[in-house]
């Protein structure tokens, strides 16, 4: 399953798949199969990014039995069921939208992300290539973030860097190879670097708990005892139940 931090940022990145989908485009007629499922689509999608994770597979498992020809319905359903911990329902549906369509390059990187997180990733960094090599993929960016993300996960940092900095070179503000940047960074101990990619992100007002808590580790580390405060705050406020608040406690606690 994906961190907290990563399904926020895939809800940034929601866009670039569904094609800007609106709610209002769901009070269309739904008088066919094929309209009824394209409704039931963007329905889903529009529950994932409020986080309804039961009500998106509701929507998109009804979208893909009403028109089952469609690939990024069944890649968005494989990504949703994920979630759910639905794992061989989630290999199902990506394995048919790539049956429908192997060379949608949208598809191509959440299958590589797919195959990431179940520990494969010779394969994932092919499927990523795959898609930010595609000249029709719209966010390359995000396929060379993910195959920066599956290098660190196997401690190779030197190819992961270079993934991400093709990523930034694409999108300089693209959030999660800014993340994952800062977070690389600050694990070679170049909390100056670290602390750049991470101020790159936004202010902290809109920083996810994963990243406040890097900040102030970051901040920590460093000295500045005034920007350690300011993260550590920020997350005790935003997010009192969070895994991150738990550990930063345990930190402040300790003295460390």
């Amino acid at each position: 399953m994906m961190s907290r931090c990563k399904i926020i940022f895939v809800m940034i990145a929601v866009c670039t798949i569904t094609a800007c989908v609106t709610t209002s485009d769901t009070r269309r007629d739904t008088s066919s199969p094929e309209e009824a499922a394209r409704v039931n689509f963007q329905l889903g999608v529009e529950y994932f990014r409020k986080g309804k994770l039961s009500l998106a597979h509701e929507k998109l498992t009804r979208s893909v039995s009403q028109d089952s020809s469609q690939a990024q319905p069944h890649a968005f359903l494989a990504l949703v069921s994920e979630q759910l911990n639905l794992m061989e329902d989630a290999q199902h549906h990506y394995r048919t939208a790539l049956r429908i369509n192997a060379s949608d390059p949208a598809v191509q990187n959440m299958y590589g992300a797919f195959l990431c997180r179940a520990g494969n990733s010779r394969e994932a960094e092919d499927y990523f290539l795959r898609a930010a090599n595609n000249r029709f993929y719209s966010t390359p960016e995000a396929a060379f973030t993910n195959a920066g993300s599956c290098a660190l996960k196997v401690d190779d940092a030197v190819k992961a860097e270079g993934y991400l900095r093709k990523a930034l070179q694409l999108n300089p503000q693209y959030p999660l190879a800014l993340w994952h940047m800062a977070n690389l960074n600050y694990q070679q101990n170049r909390d100056l670097q670290a602390r750049a990619f991470l101020n790159r992100i936004g202010t902290a007002e809109a920083l996810p708990p994963e990243a406040l808590l890097l900040g102030y580790r970051i901040a920590s580390r460093s000295g500045d005892a005034r920007d350690a405060s300011r993260y550590s705050e920020e997350l005790k406020q935003r997010y009192p139940e969070s895994p991150e608040t738990t550990a930063l406690l345990e930190v402040e606690k300790d003295g460390r």
